[in-house]
């Protein structure tokens, strides 16, 4: 029995000896791959659950892998049976593939007579979409697409897809934005390594921001286990954002005039917190030996970003002093370093920075009254941890004769004095983070900062990065905020190792700084702030935060944390992901398919690590 003649995959009688060939269709005959079958499976597209399948021909068995898309074109009714209507096609990608069984013993005269080519190899096709080829000459978009609503008929031809903008009008990526990488089934780039379809980030500008909101407000996660390709995969996407663009943003109710607009469109401000001093090669070049192959990649690919940061946008790197650190031995090549300190002032707002661990009742009350009377009672230019230690020893004495017991007052100065972290950082800089001109700088529009924390380790990094995305945070979404140019200007905020700053909260510190990131991830569309957080492992990150990313980059992970966790990744891909090779990815956007997209081969910029 063969498979191009195979009685029980066509609507006949199953006692029929005359079997037709497939119907004519708009596959030409050196590409056709195989045809859509229905008897033995039945044929069906519902709610639920498809069953669409085809038999292919046994001289194109080697061309076929699960993940490839195939086309499969749909009969008119008011066409003749051997017609089909070639403006309508349905987008299907192979589910799986098998040699059926249904082939009994008494057929073979001997051991010698079987083979796999005995067998039919049977093409389970998930439906994707059904697209419709415009036939007005005038109608510039060629391809639209719809939910898949029908079977297509049984016996009809298929073939792989070779056209891009079918590929691309099936999945729903977008033509345009932030390039990421090409679609890819199993490694290979589709539809050819020669033509490959560009995959992109959904970024409008404020000119037509009608069409749908930018992905990077609803946020973006790149998860992946150590050498994977994170840092390059990040590194090329965020060399995109860095392009001078504008988006359009409420004005800040202190900065609005009488008559003046609610909204007004200003340039892209990208902050990137970098705990292992990477994304400061951002400011350089690919190195020379590799500029070449850069050049072409990118003017390749619809003319992508590429080199150093700095021409059109502006780039600079700033390093948080502590007591013990040294910001010139910071790997920054030739970009100069911006130093700046962090205040003590910053605790009178945000005093569970000083609550390391969960301290309860009168411990926590306790706390929070000191911090609130040495600022009330203190004259500003003195605010200095230092200060604040003297202070909080001459008070306890009083403290002790009040309400509160000696070992209450013990509990409480052991989490507020003589801890090195606070020594170490606390009024280190004569510059301060929250200085007016160093906020204006930093986060001025059009301009990318990296504040690198590589040259600080354990807990004196961990105060330093929850104290600025603290405050950064806190003045993104405020209604009063303590900086009025991070509330008025659109911004990305990409966190390397995220996992380390925003998991499951255990102390009162992290549940502060956690419900902040909560609260930011469900504002994001409205006050233009977009999260870009990069991570190991996206279970360590706190649950409440990754489900409100509407973007998700997984790069190869464990398969425990695929198969385990409660991290979604999707089902069509679960069981190839751990087993992905660096620079494979799966990318699910929102409104488009989840797909494999392979990112380049070459870092945009200067990539060293």
């Amino acid at each position: 029995m063969s498979d191009e003649k195979d009685e029980d995959m066509t609507l006949l009688d199953s006692e029929s000896s005359d079997v037709p060939e497939p119907f004519d269709n708009p596959i030409p005959e050196e590409s056709y791959l195989g045809h859509v079958v229905a008897k033995e499976t039945g044929l069906k597209v519902g709610r639920e659950t498809d069953s669409v399948f085809a038999v292919v021909q046994p001289n194109e068995r080697e061309k076929i892998e699960i993940g490839d898309y195939v086309r499969v074109p749909y009969y008119r009714p008011d066409l003749d049976d051997k017609d089909v209507d070639v403006t309508r096609q349905m987008l299907a990608s192979v589910q799986s593939l098998s040699y059926n069984t249904q082939l009994e013993d008494r057929q073979f005269t001997s051991a010698d007579s079987f083979g796999a080519e005995q067998y039919r190899y049977v093409a389970e096709l998930s439906p994707i979409a059904e697209i419709e080829l415009s036939d007005d000459e005038n109608d510039t978009d060629d391809f639209s697409g719809n939910f898949v609503s029908r079977p297509p008929r049984p016996t009809v031809k298929i073939d792989k897809v070779s056209e891009n903008e079918f590929l691309r009008c099936g999945l729903d990526i977008p033509s345009d934005g932030i390039y990421v990488g090409d679609i890819a089934v199993n490694g290979q780039r589709v539809p050819s390594s020669d033509d490959p379809l560009e995959y992109y980030l959904f970024n409008p500008n404020d000119d037509n921001e009608k069409q749908g909101e930018p992905v990077i407000f609803r946020h973006v996660l790149v998860a992946g286990s150590t050498g994977t390709g994170k840092t390059h995969t990040s590194k090329n996407i965020l060399r995109q954002f860095a392009k001078c663009k504008n988006y359009m943003i409420d004005v800040p109710a202190e900065e609005k005039e009488a008559e003046g607009p609610n909204q007004r469109t200003r340039g892209l401000n990208m902050t990137i917190i970098d705990p292992e001093d990477e994304y400061t090669e951002m400011g350089e070049d690919p190195d020379e030996g590799d500029m070449e192959d850069v050049k072409e990649y990118a003017e390749d690919r619809m003319g992508l970003e590429y080199g150093a940061i700095g021409e059109e946008t502006e780039f600079e790197i700033f390093a948080p002093t502590t007591k013990d650190s040294n910001t010139k031995e910071l790997n920054t090549g030739s970009n100069e370093v911006t130093d700046f300190g962090i205040p003590f002032d910053i605790v009178r707002d945000h005093p569970q920075l000083m609550m390391p661990d969960d301290p309860q009742g009168p411990t926590r009350q306790l706390i929070l009254k000191t911090i609130d009377d040495y600022f009330r009672e203190r004259d500003e230019d003195s605010y200095s941890y230092s200060d604040f230690s003297d202070w909080f020893e001459r008070e306890r004495e009083h403290l002790e004769d009040g309400k509160y017991n000696e070992n209450i007052v013990n509990a409480a100065a052991r989490r507020i004095t003589d801890r090195s972290e606070y020594w170490a950082v606390f009024g280190e800089s004569s510059t301060n983070f929250t200085d007016e001109d160093v906020v204006k700088n930093m986060f001025s529009p059009n301009k990318v900062s990296v504040v690198t924390t590589g040259h600080l380790r354990g807990a004196t990094q961990n105060l330093v990065v929850q104290a600025i995305s603290s405050y950064v945070v806190e003045s993104k979404i405020s209604s009063n905020p303590a900086s009025t140019q991070i509330k008025g200007t659109p911004m990305i905020l990409a966190l390397d190792e995220a996992h380390e700053y925003v998991q499951e909260p255990e102390t009162t510190r992290e549940q502060f700084i956690v419900n902040k990131f909560r609260r930011a991830a469900r504002r994001g569309r409205k006050d233009k702030f977009g999260l870009y957080f990069i991570t190991q492992n996206p279970a360590d990150l706190d649950g409440e935060v990754r489900n409100q990313i509407n973007t998700k980059i997984y790069m190869q992970l464990d398969r425990k944390v695929v198969n385990e966790s409660d991290v979604y990744v999707p089902p069509e891909f679960s069981k190839q992901l751990p087993e992905y090779d660096k620079g494979q990815m799966v990318v699910v956007q929102p409104d488009v398919s989840p797909v494999e997209v392979v990112g380049l081969p070459v870092c945009l910029t200067k990539h060293s690590k």
